[in-house]
């Protein structure tokens, strides 16, 4: 984002208030989100959801790159953190398979490969930049990103009725 932003000549002062908004999005939205998501056990569709809303908000800046639609992609992007995140270890925790591992077992590995895609994915997306430059990129990672909501959407387990 402040990479973005330099290449559209933003001040610092614009950088630092977009980026407050992720901030801001996590800490009131994402627990209202949160209860609603522990509630409806449909966690699956919370995922997809967030992987759409956060694709979505990648793809936009193809199409919006200035001010207010870098700023409504953190915005779609802090939803989708807060839709999917919140989904995500009580979907992994009702699969067969992680009971079998037990709950601290089956979530230090999910944190284990989220972490390693905190690192990867960073390296990924910068090496894209450096080959492609940002606007293609930023294209590249938003379809990839689509793609894997999208894969999940067809290859993961539905959630069982409760």
């Amino acid at each position: 984002l402040p990479l973005h932003f330099d290449a559209l000549g933003a001040s610092t002062a614009d950088v630092g208030r977009v980026i407050m908004l992720y901030g801001f999005c996590v800490i009131y939205i994402g627990p209202l989100l949160g209860r609603a998501i522990d509630l409806s056990h449909h966690w699956k569709y919370w995922i997809v959801a967030g992987g759409l809303t956060g694709a979505g908000g990648l793809l936009l800046m193809q199409w919006a790159p200035g001010l207010w639609g870098m700023t409504a992609a953190v915005v779609l992007l802090a939803l989708a953190s807060c839709l999917a995140g919140a989904a995500q270890t009580p979907y992994m925790l009702a699969r067969e398979r992680a009971l079998q591992y037990g709950a601290a077992g089956a979530t230090g590995i999910m944190r284990g490969a989220d972490k390693f895609g905190q690192m990867l994915g960073p390296l990924v997306v910068g090496a894209l930049f450096a080959g492609m430059g940002m606007a293609a990129a930023l294209v590249i990672t938003g379809l990839v990103y689509l793609a894997g909501t999208l894969a999940f959407w067809l290859v993961a387990p539905r959630d069982r009725a409760h």
